[in-house]
């Protein structure tokens, strides 16, 4: 839910001046942690953790249940992590189950490290793009984060003549890394020839109608999935 923090700032007489900045910095770092609290709490989250695979050749899965998201809500978010390597590989499938599974076609969209590089590929496999392979000769702990960006707008309608419809506005791709002997850090993850803003990105990523993720791991270390609904920002105003 959007919710506007409105506070006042009446002018304090006869104090001084740093008495006043101390205040006012008080009252900033209050609405900060009432903002920070309102965002975690209204969050859904679901992970599912998958152990490492037996053998090089063998795969080991879980698969877990979408959460809701609301209308009102703007951010819907994909993790993956593992421990990478220059020759294992990782998916995270998001599609409709039947059965309490997800198959192939039931597939929509697959994301994933594939020896030494962050793969997205549509759900039958036919279309794919792939990062830069060199960046990830390194083993260490790397985490993919897509963020699904969305915003209300208005649509034509036959019936009412316009409404007011929640679309995806873009995708943000981003990773983070750590151990293994790399600088710990956090960047944005181009993917060639495949436009954040574009209908192909949008396509893949609509998740109207999916229920259902699947986490795998090939070729040893663990995989930990989540798909994270985060609450709308809030509005601060400051007087």
């Amino acid at each position: 839910m959007n919710k506007l923090l409105h506070t006042t700032n009446t002018p304090l007489r006869g104090r001084g001046i740093f008495e006043t900045m101390v205040l006012m910095k008080f009252k900033i770092l209050l609405l900060l942690v009432i903002i920070s609290s309102h965002v975690s709490l209204g969050a859904e989250f679901v992970r599912i953790d998958v152990p490492s695979a037996t053998h090089a050749d063998a795969e080991a899965s879980s698969i877990g249940v979408m959460p809701p998201v609301s209308p009102k809500v703007r951010t819907l978010r994909f993790e993956l992590s593992l421990d990478a390597t220059p020759g294992n590989n990782a998916e995270l499938s998001f599609g409709k189950s039947r059965g309490g599974r997800l198959s192939l076609a039931g597939t929509q969209t697959v994301i994933g490290w594939d020896r030494g590089a962050w793969v997205l590929r549509s759900g039958d496999l036919r279309k794919s793009f792939s990062t830069n392979a060199v960046s990830g000769s390194v083993p260490c702990q790397r985490k993919l984060i897509v963020s699904v960006n969305m915003k209300p707008t208005w649509v034509d309608d036959d019936l009412h003549g316009q409404r007011k419809e929640i679309v995806i506005d873009s995708i943000t791709f981003s990773e983070e890394r750590k151990g293994g002997g790399v600088a710990p850090g956090h960047s944005l993850v181009e993917f060639p020839g495949l436009s954040p803003t574009s209908a192909v990105a949008k396509a893949w990523f609509d998740y109207r109608g999916l229920d259902a993720f699947r986490a795998v791991s090939r070729g040893g270390g663990g995989v930990s999935a989540a798909v994270k609904v985060l609450e709308p920002g809030t509005v601060l105003i400051l007087r």
